[in-house]
């Protein structure tokens, strides 16, 4: 995310100056939570007496920023005040303020912020990322989700990790230290028994599957007829494969884009690269479509023995959108004031024949 804020080409609007103020900021956090001096902290952002006495208070006011710093769901075109990367910088480069502290201070008022994400409803929730506001989607309000299970925290124990931290010795621009992968994954053991080091192998088993960075198919051997767009400013990009693994992978990296802007509706004044990447990728499908030996390059039809495959082609760029669209919509959804019990055993999962039983680490 910090690379996020230095960017300043296709009208993203960050720079070096101004990354470097929101970790000054919050470096200043930092120190006062370090030397038990929260009253500071509390008495300089106007919180109550006593709120940020537990750690569960300080990782919701600051490990993931005191403010909402979008990255992932930067949107360009947005109205509100200080809703972009561009907005926010303009409020911590603005040297009329006393100090950094003071920006960040004027940072949450421009985005009517007052309050502490309560981390214990987050946790209960499996929410990956504690969420200040309604969640901005291009131009629309999401709505919460339906009343369902929480597959996506459930795959992060069993098979992605997927969890975003605030390491000591790391880039991250917020209050470093207070935010692991320990913290984070607590309710893999505390839900299904999976402990810290059973993620990990699952991770290791995961990539081993799909073939990590150099993706396979279902035969074993290098993947084909798979496109890999990513946008500049999402902070999940670096986990994406970047380097073409064949002429038969291209990748395509979006300059200034959020993550998959371009699977998002058209409007006036969307990024040209974002406009230029959906002409790429629309002309990479089609040169799929009309690529011999992209044909077969799926699994067994419903009348094939298994080893005679129904020829079709398999346009591997949409499935790449379809599965970061719906990424994004799990990793960002806003906490549920109710929700299902993740292992119930009755109401529409079980008449489904749905389960998540919880896995015995190894």
């Amino acid at each position: 995310m910090a690379d996020a804020y230095s960017i300043n080409s296709s009208g993203v609007g960050g720079s070096p100056a101004c990354r470097d103020a929101i970790r000054e900021g919050h470096a200043w956090i930092e120190d006062r939570f370090a030397q038990g001096a929260t009253g500071e902290v509390e008495q300089r952002f106007g919180l109550a007496a006593g709120s940020l006495q537990t750690a569960d208070q300080q990782i919701g006011f600051a490990a993931s920023g005191v403010a909402d710093f979008p990255a992932q769901e930067n949107d360009p075109l947005c109205p509100e005040p200080a809703c972009n990367i561009a907005k926010v910088c303009a409020i911590m480069t603005d040297s009329s303020a006393e100090d950094t502290v003071q920006r960040l201070i004027h940072l949450r008022a421009a985005q009517a912020l007052s309050h502490i994400v309560d981390i214990r409803g987050v946790q209960e929730s499996r929410e990956l990322v504690p969420r200040r506001r309604p969640l901005r989607r291009f131009g629309a309000r999401v709505g919460d989700p339906p009343n369902v299970p929480d597959y996506w925290y459930y795959q992060t124990c069993t098979e992605f990790g997927f969890y975003q931290t605030c390491e000591v010795g790391s880039n991250c621009m917020f209050v470093r230290g207070i935010l692991d992968v320990s913290y984070m994954a607590a309710n893999c053991a505390a839900l299904y028994n999976v402990s810290l080091d059973a993620i990990k192998a699952n991770i290791n088993a995961t990539n081993l599957h799909y073939g990590g960075l150099q993706p396979t198919g279902p035969d074993g051997k290098l993947g084909r007829c798979v496109m890999w767009p990513n946008g500049e400013v999402d902070p999940w990009s670096t986990r994406s494969v970047l380097q073409a693994p064949s002429q038969k992978m291209p990748t395509l990296l979006v300059a200034g884009a959020s993550h998959h802007a371009w699977t998002w509706p058209s409007r006036a004044g969307d990024q040209e690269s974002v406009t230029d990447a959906r002409l790429q990728i629309r002309k990479q499908v089609e040169a799929f479509l009309d690529d011999t030996s992209c044909e077969g390059a799926g699994p067994p039809g419903p009348h094939s023995d298994g080893d005679d495959q129904t020829p079709y082609i398999i346009a591997g760029v949409l499935v790449v959108l379809a599965v970061a669209a719906g990424l994004g919509v799990l990793v960002r959804r806003r906490r549920l004031a109710a929700r299902t019990p993740l292992l119930s055993t009755d109401g529409p999962s079980a008449e489904r024949g749905l389960s998540l039983e919880p896995r015995t680490s190894a």
